[in-house]
């Protein structure tokens, strides 16, 4: 592709630049490609213990909380499907973890009341709903996130935050952003496949309206972003802090309000390398008309560097909207500096039923909330939320014994134990993707 900048206003299918009034630098690439993303297994590793969540009580015997509590390694798996009423944040603090909400019956797992808090690493969470709602006062809905990837590096290695796989997961209805990565120590995170909607615009957070979809935070290396629905958040669509490193592919956006990606200065002299490729961007009700669908700006002092590729993206966004716009002193570059680990790349004209298909908990067993979501979708319906409908997310218990294999972590083909094959099968029968991990 050759990159071109022009101050016009861009219209339907671009492929072109629109800078800030200036020409941006275009040279060709030499860095070699970075292989970014979640590289684990998650609980799946020797001497794991199988736990079993049988009810959906907050806490105590058969919970899910108390499945987290257990010492790590730990695969949890589920006998019983509906709503969990969270009577605090739930957090995930011990390393080499598996949620697998395949595993639950039909409707699946959803969280409500509060945020899932992941504060350790080799985690994955895969086909699971979280919608924390507004929360009773300012100091919770000041970070009331869906759910939050943000290891304090004072709590030490195991407090660190690396190599996350979120696939498949529902977050919405969030009183601060529906998905957040934060603190520098935060590393090689994969979010697949998953519904990132309807952060809350006018909830009770303390600074007013706010409704902030994914932010990836400053410092944070090596983000895999690929295959995700982005749908009516007002902000951060996503939002990228300087000195992250980010690849973001693949994902259907819908209904930006005030921008969609956006970039934040923290005025130091740490680089930023982004890769935006073959995404769709789709005005709705609520897209303001001159909207910036990627604004990427240089950030930090003048010894900072922020590198970007940028190729196939449709915008629609309509007539007075800004495709993509640059800073003259931001590096463009002509080929991608990093790979996802996890993304098969698609032409950018098939992302967006590909999304319909893959994308959130269950796409072939979806929950009422994100059917409700996608019909408004492809009705022009869909609107940023102020007041969520909270009675809409309780889904009543359905108990079935999830059926582990025998001698799970007996090794199989491909290398991967008993266990692992089972979780894969359920993924694929709720609709998940195939990978080159699971087919």
């Amino acid at each position: 592709m050759a990159l071109r900048c022009s101050s016009r206003r861009l219209k339907r299918r671009v492929y072109a630049l629109s800078c800030l009034g200036f020409v941006a630098l275009c040279v060709p690439a030499t860095y070699a490609q970075t292989v970014v993303g979640a590289d684990t297994r998650g609980g799946a590793v020797p001497g794991a213990t199988i736990a079993r969540v049988t009810n959906l009580d907050d806490s105590g015997p058969g919970s899910l909380r108390a499945a987290l509590a257990l010492p790590s390694p730990t695969i949890v798996v589920f006998d019983v499907g509906g709503t969990i009423p969270l009577k605090s944040d739930l957090k995930i603090s011990r390393p080499f973890t598996t949620i697998a909400g395949q595993s639950a019956p039909s409707p699946g797992i959803t969280l409500m009341g509060g945020t899932l808090r992941i504060h350790s690493h080799d985690i994955i969470v895969e086909h699971i709903s979280v919608r924390p709602g507004p929360g009773k006062t300012a100091k919770e809905n000041d970070n009331r996130d869906g759910i939050s990837i943000d290891g304090n590096p004072a709590g030490g290695e195991n407090s660190f935050s690396f190599n996350v796989l979120l696939e498949n997961v529902s977050a919405s209805w969030s009183v601060d952003e529906a998905l957040s990565l934060w603190y520098e120590s935060t590393r090689n995170v994969t979010i697949r496949n998953s519904i990132i909607a309807e952060a809350l615009r006018s909830a009770g957070h303390p600074k007013g309206d706010h409704s902030m979809g994914l932010l990836v935070g400053p410092g944070i290396s090596g983000v895999e972003i690929s295959g995700n629905l982005l749908a009516s958040n007002v902000f951060r669509n996503p939002a990228i802090s300087q000195g992250a490193t980010v690849y973001f592919a693949n994902n259907y956006v819908y209904n930006p309000g005030q921008n969609g990606a956006q970039f934040y200065d923290r005025g130091n002299d740490t680089n930023t390398v982004t890769s935006f490729v073959n995404n769709v961007y789709e005005s709705g009700r609520d897209t303001k008309k001159a909207i910036f669908g990627i604004a990427v700006s240089a950030m930090g002092t003048s010894g900072a560097r922020t590198t970007t590729y940028i190729s196939g993206n449709i915008m629609n966004l309509g007539d007075y909207a800004h495709a993509v716009a640059t800073n003259p002193a931001t590096l463009i570059v002509n080929s991608s500096p990093l790979v996802g680990r996890w993304t098969s790349l698609m032409p950018a004209d098939e992302v967006k039923a590909a999304a319909f298909r893959y994308a959130g908990s269950r796409p072939a067993d979806r929950n009422a909330v994100d059917r409700t979501i996608i019909d408004a979708i492809q009705r022009g319906q869909e609107r940023v939320v102020d007041t969520p409908p909270m009675e809409q997310a309780i889904e009543k218990a359905n108990y079935v014994a999830a059926d582990v294999p025998n001698d799970p972590f007996a090794v199989a083909g491909n290398g991967q134990y008993r266990i692992e094959q089972w979780l894969c099968a359920l993924h694929r029968k709720v609709g998940g993707q195939e990978s080159s991990r699971c087919k």
